[in-house]
């Protein structure tokens, strides 16, 4: 039972690391898009 246990705590710290890089990405991607854009926008007045 103890070996079943391990496993699924192995899988959710797994599933909760995925979680934590995508969710990184897109604040990371978000972050970088409303910069560049603030550029062109600078860049055109």
């Amino acid at each position: 039972m103890q070996f079943v246990f391990n496993l699924l705590q192995s899988f959710v710290q797994l599933l909760v690391h995925l979680g934590d890089m995508s969710i990184t990405k897109s604040c990371y991607f978000y972050f970088n898009e409303s910069e560049l854009e603030q550029e062109l926008f600078e860049s055109k007045q």
